[in-house]
């Protein structure tokens, strides 16, 4: 009991962490003003989900369609995302993000980059697996 304790509250304060990050790159980003939290979590589904379209991230959240569409389209009118036919089926289109965005997630990327050099300078081959294999459980 007591180990699970301790694993939890580590769990707990990795999560605290991410989301602390999470809302001072949307609270103290000059490159994307203005976004909310919401706006937020759909900038990094669409940076994380392979050739990201509306489907997928309905998929991902459970929800329908036309609100995930609704939600794309408020952030194409902020010029957040922009969406890209694609050159093999025309009826569909990725969304990606402006160049004022990936440049915020080139930064916010570079210091996650930074915290993986650490990690890697300080930990054996053997504890970077372990880590590893506990991130993708907890995932």
């Amino acid at each position: 009991l007591e180990v699970f304790s301790l694993t939890r509250d580590v769990v707990k304060k990795f999560f605290y962490t991410l989301s602390l990050n999470e809302l001072n790159l949307m609270n103290h980003n000059q490159l994307c003003p203005d976004v909310s939290y919401n706006t937020l979590l759909y900038l990094d589904l669409i940076y994380f989900i392979p050739d990201c379209t509306a489907s997928k991230i309905a998929q991902q959240l459970h929800i329908s369609k036309p609100a995930v569409t609704s939600k794309i389209n408020d952030m194409i009118a902020q010029g957040l995302v922009k969406k890209v036919q694609s050159q093999k089926d025309k009826r569909v289109y990725y969304l990606t993000f402006n160049d004022q965005v990936a440049k915020a997630y080139e930064n916010y990327n570079r210091s996650l980059c930074r915290a993986v050099s650490l990690a890697e300078q300080e930990l054996s081959q053997e504890e970077i697996d372990v880590f590893c294999r506990v991130l993708e459980k907890i995932g």
